[in-house]
């Protein structure tokens, strides 16, 4: 909303959903538009066009793991990708 906001328009919210496969379907069917991180797989898909924004939104991504695992390799090397 910031985004869209920040481009001068309020945007027309008709769906809400934190699911980023229901954004996709929604797009794919022709009800929506949607503001999807790269994580979301929208530039794989054959029926949609995804585009890049110039100046792209940034977002924080945080790991939460129990207190004593963080030194567990899978622990680790997710945490590594993430960063």
């Amino acid at each position: 909303m910031g985004a869209c906001r920040d481009a001068g328009f309020e945007p027309d919210v008709r769906f809400t959903s934190t699911d980023l496969q229901i954004h996709l379907r929604l797009v794919e069917s022709g009800l929506a538009a949607a503001l999807l991180p790269d994580l979301a797989g929208a530039g794989d898909r054959k029926n949609l066009v995804a585009r890049r924004l110039r100046d792209r939104p940034t977002r924080q991504v945080f790991a939460t793991v129990r207190r004593g695992s963080a030194p567990h390799p899978g622990i680790r090397a997710l945490t590594a990708a993430l960063e």
